[in-house]
C-alpha cells in the first residue's frame, strides 16, 4: 500500500511538473524577441528530464535519482516564469531564477547510487543549494526587472531597486558557480580514477557533459564576448544540457536491469555449455567486466580456470548450492548491490545452470563408470568361466577319468580275482571322494550356500571362524553383527563378499594385528564396515576391490575406502535394502531360477 501511495504521488508530482512545462513554454514563446530554436531546446531538456526521471523511479523507487531528474525538471521549467507579465508568476519566476542548479549539481554527485559518500561532495551540495536559494531572494528583493524590459511585470517582493546588490548577486553567483562546477568536476574525476569498470562506464558519459556544460558556462560567463558568440554559447549549452538527462538515464537503465535483462539472461543460460562461457554471459547481462564465478576451497577462492582469486575490494554473493556440491559464489562489483532483487535473480539462474552442469558431468562420470563397470564384469565372467573349465578339467576330471578306468579293470578282475577287483573298487571309492572335495572346493567359490540356508550373520561367524584358522595366532578378529532381519539374497551376498575380500587383503597385505566387522541395519540400509589397524595405503584400483567395487554399483550401493598410509584401513559398503514386495519378488525369482 505504502509503495502504491509513493508512486501516485510521484505521478501526480510529474504531472504537475509537465504542466508547469507547458505553461512556461507558452511564456517563453509570447515573450518579445522569443528565439524558436533555443526555446525548442529548452522545452526538450526539461521535458527529457522529466521523462527520464519517470523511468528511473519506475525501475528503482528506492532511489533518489528519478525524483532528482523530476526536480531539474520543476526548476528549470520555473526559470522561465519570470517571463511572465502577471506579477505573482513573475514574483515567483525571480524566486527560482536559478532553479534547477542545485538539484543538477545534487544529481551529478549522487549518480548513480542516489547517495553521496564523500563529505566534499555534501559540502558542495549544499553550497549550491544556497547560492540557488540566495540568488534568487535577492533577486526579487533588489531588481526590478521593468527597468530591462517594459513588459515584465513587478515584482511583489521588490523592496528597492540597487543596481549594486544585483551586480554582486549576479557575479558572486557566477563565481560560486565556477568553483561548484570545477571541484564537483574534481570529484568526480576522482570518483572515476578510483571505481571500478562498472561505475567508470556509467559516469564517462556524465562527466564528459559536465565538462562541457561546465566550459561552456565559464566560457560565456568569464569572458567578454560579443553577442554573436554569447548567442552561439547559448546554443551549445542548451544542446550539450539537453543531452546530459540522456547521460543519466542511460547509466541507470544499464544499472537497474528490469525484468526482460533477467528473461533474455534465462533464454541464454542452457547455451552456456561451462561455467567460463556462463561467466561471460553475467558479465555482458550485468555491465560488470569484474564479475567472476567462483568456488571456495580451503585455501580460498578459485575461479573458472582453477586459479587461486583474489576478491579485493569487491563484493561476494553466495550461491545456494547443495551441501554436496562445491561452494559456488559470484565475485562482483559492490554497486550491483544497488539493484538487489535483479542481482539474487541472476544469482539463483547462475546457481541452477551451475547445479545442472555439475550434475550432467557426475551424471556422464557415472554413465562411463557403469561402462567401464559392465565390461569388466564381463571380462571377470568370461575369465572365471575359463578358470572353472581348467579347475574341472584338471581336477575334478582327471578323478572321474581314473574311476571309470578302474571300474572297467574292476570288471575285468572280478570273475577271475574278486578280491583283486574289490581292491579296484576301493581305490576308486578314494578317488571319487577326492573328486568330491574337488568339486565341492570349487562350488565353494561360487557361492556361500550358508546365506540361502542360515543368513548373513551365519555366514559372517563362519567366515571368521574359516579365516582365524588361516591368520597367525596374533591376528584378531571380531565380529559385531547383531541379528538382522531377513535379507534380500542379492544384498547378503554382495555384504559377504566385500567382507570376505577386505578381510582377505587385510590379513595378506596389510599385517593387521586386529580386523574389526561390523553390520548393522537402519530402516533401508544395510552397512558393512570392516576395520583394520594394519600399515594402510589400500590401493582401491586393485582387481579384487574394484571387484567389489562393481558388485555393491550394481545393486545401487556406495563403497566408501578410507586407507591413509601408516593409519589402518576403513572399508564401508552401504547397500540398499529393498522393500518388503521387492524382497518377495526377488525371492520368488531366485527360487524359480
Amino acid at each position: 500500500m505504502t509503495s502504491r501511495v509513493g508512486s501516485l504521488w510521484v505521478v501526480l508530482l510529474a504531472a504537475a511538473v509537465a504542466a508547469l512545462g507547458v505553461v512556461t513554454t507558452g511564456i517563453a514563446a509570447g515573450a518579445p524577441n522569443a528565439d524558436p530554436v533555443r526555446l525548442t531546446l529548452h522545452a526538450a531538456s526539461g521535458a527529457l528530464y522529466l521523462a527520464a526521471g519517470l523511468i528511473t523511479h519506475s525501475r528503482r523507487p528506492t532511489s533518489a535519482i528519478g525524483l532528482l531528474m523530476i526536480a531539474v525538471s520543476a526548476g528549470f521549467f520555473a526559470e522561465d516564469l519570470q517571463l511572465s507579465p502577471v506579477p505573482w508568476i513573475h514574483t515567483i519566476g525571480e524566486l527560482t531564477i536559478a532553479g534547477s542548479s542545485g538539484f543538477l549539481v545534487h544529481l551529478a554527485l549522487a549518480f548513480p547510487t542516489g547517495r553521496i559518500s564523500s563529505t566534499v561532495g555534501r559540502v558542495l551540495m549544499w553550497v549550491a543549494y544556497t547560492t540557488m536559494v540566495v540568488r534568487g531572494v535577492l533577486n526579487a528583493l533588489f531588481t526590478d526587472w521593468q527597468r530591462h524590459a517594459a513588459e515584465n511585470a513587478a515584482g511583489l517582493l521588490l523592496i528597492v531597486h540597487s543596481d549594486t546588490i544585483s551586480t554582486i548577486s549576479k557575479n558572486g553567483a557566477h563565481a560560486v558557480t565556477v568553483l561548484v562546477a570545477g571541484a564537483m568536476l574534481l570529484v568526480l574525476l576522482h570518483r572515476w580514477r578510483h571505481a571500478r569498470p562498472l561505475l567508470r562506464s556509467l559516469l564517462m558519459p556524465v562527466i564528459i557533459l559536465m565538462l562541457a556544460v561546465a566550459f561552456v558556462s565559464v566560457l560565456g560567463t568569464t569572458l567578454n564576448v560579443d553577442m554573436a558568440l554569447h548567442d552561439s554559447l547559448l546554443r551549445v549549452y542548451d544542446v550539450v544540457f539537453l543531452l546530459l538527462p540522456i547521460g543519466f538515464l542511460t547509466g541507470m537503465v544499464r544499472l537497474h536491469l528490469g525484468r526482460s535483462a533477467v528473461m533474455r539472461l534465462l533464454q541464454q543460460v542452457p547455451e552456456a555449455e561451462t561455467p567460463k562461457q556462463l561467466q561471460n554471459l553475467l558479465i555482458r547481462t550485468m555491465h560488470d567486466p569484474s564479475l567472476q564465478i567462483a568456488v571456495r576451497t580451503g585455501d580460498g577462492l578459485v575461479d573458472v580456470n582453477d586459479l587461486p582469486l583474489d576478491p579485493d575490494s569487491r563484493s561476494i554473493t553466495p550461491l545456494k548450492t547443495p551441501a554436496d556440491f562445491d561452494p559456488a559464489v559470484l565475485v562482483h562489483d559492490p554497486l550491483l548491490h544497488v539493484n538487489q532483487e535483479v542481482l539474487d535473480a541472476v544469482a539463483t539462474a547462475a546457481d541452477l545452470h551451475l547445479r545442472n552442469q555439475e550434475m550432467a558431468t557426475r551424471l556422464a562420470r557415472q554413465l562411463k563408470e557403469v561402462e567401464s563397470s559392465r565390461t569388466r564384469i564381463v571380462e571377470a565372467a568370461d575369465a572365471e568361466r575359463k578358470h572353472i573349465e581348467k579347475n574341472l578339467h584338471d581336477g575334478a576330471q582327471q578323478y572321474f577319468l581314473g574311476a571309470i578306468t578302474g571300474i572297467r579293470v574292476a570288471q575285468r578282475r572280478l570273475p577271475v580275482d574278486p578280491q583283486a577287483a574289490n581292491d579296484v573298487l576301493d581305490e576308486v571309492a578314494a578317488k571319487l571322494t577326492e573328486a568330491h572335495e574337488k568339486v565341492r572346493e570349487l562350488a565353494k567359490g561360487l557361492h556361500p550356500a550358508i546365506i540361502t540356508n542360515a543368513g548373513l550373520v551365519a555366514a559372517l561367524e563362519a567366515l571368521v571362524a574359516e579365516q582365524r584358522l588361516a591368520a597367525d595366532q596374533d591376528t584378531l578378529l571380531v565380529l559385531n553383527a547383531p541379528q538382522l532381519d531377513r535379507l534380500d539374497e542379492h544384498i547378503a551376498v554382495t555384504a559377504y563378499y566385500v567382507t570376505a575380500e577386505a578381510v582377505t587383503n587385510a590379513l595378506k597385505h596389510a599385517a593387521a594385528k586386529t580386523i574389526t566387522i561390523d553390520a548393522a541395519r537402519e530402516r533401508d540400509l544395510l552397512t558393512v564396515r570392516i576395520i583394520d589397524d594394519g600399515r594402510g595405503g589400500a590401493d582401491p584400483a586393485r582387481k579384487g576391490m574394484i571387484g567389489i567395487a562393481d558388485r555393491v554399483a550394481a545393486i545401487g550401493g556406495t563403497l566408501r575406502v578410507h586407507s591413509p598410509v601408516g593409519s589402518g584401513t576403513v572399508i564401508e559398503a552401504i547397500l540398499p535394502i529393498p522393500s518388503d514386495r521387492e524382497e518377495n519378488i526377488s525371492h520368488a525369482q531366485s527360487r524359480s531360477g
